[in-house]
């Protein structure tokens, strides 16, 4: 006679919750970092906000465009999808956000390369904030994504 074993499931929520708590943090203090990094000088003393979009592929952009065609608008919607993307469990959106953001900065020094420039001297703290909160933000994205049941029986 075939016999039966019942087994319950139960989801340790603490463990969940301080993973959620780190994850919230962590993703806002790389989008405040993300945010920094769109008004600090970026390449020869220009901000990120004059810098033309164009920097991401030309080696002599524009530097003096207005708001809504600069640069600074990657690490701006970075910012934003990343704290967006706290509302999926998965974490997914936010990771994106960050490795969105360091792909930003990984095609600015590569123009920068290319306009033989003296790296990393030319990499001015905006884009080192950028490169910080990308990584920061993809680090962030990983904890709390999800809750391990622990079955008994």
């Amino acid at each position: 006679m075939a016999r039966t074993v019942h087994t319950t499931e139960e989801v340790s929520g603490g463990a969940f919750v301080a993973g959620s708590v780190i994850r919230i943090v962590v993703t806002l203090a790389a989008a405040v970092g993300l945010v920094i990094a769109m008004f600090q000088t970026w390449i020869d003393g220009i901000d990120g906000d004059s810098l033309a979009f164009g920097a991401y592929w030309q080696m002599h952009p524009a530097t003096d465009v207005n708001f809504w065609r600069s640069a600074a608008l990657v690490p701006l919607g970075c910012a934003i999808v990343g704290v967006v993307g706290l509302m999926t469990m998965s974490g997914w959106l936010t990771r994106l956000a960050g490795a969105v953001a360091i792909v930003a900065f990984g095609l600015i020094v590569i123009e920068l390369a290319r306009a033989d420039a003296t790296l990393p001297d030319a990499i001015g703290a905006g884009l080192w904030w950028m490169l910080g909160g990308g990584l920061v933000m993809l680090i962030g994205s990983l904890f709390g994504s999800t809750a391990s049941p622990t079955t008994t029986a």
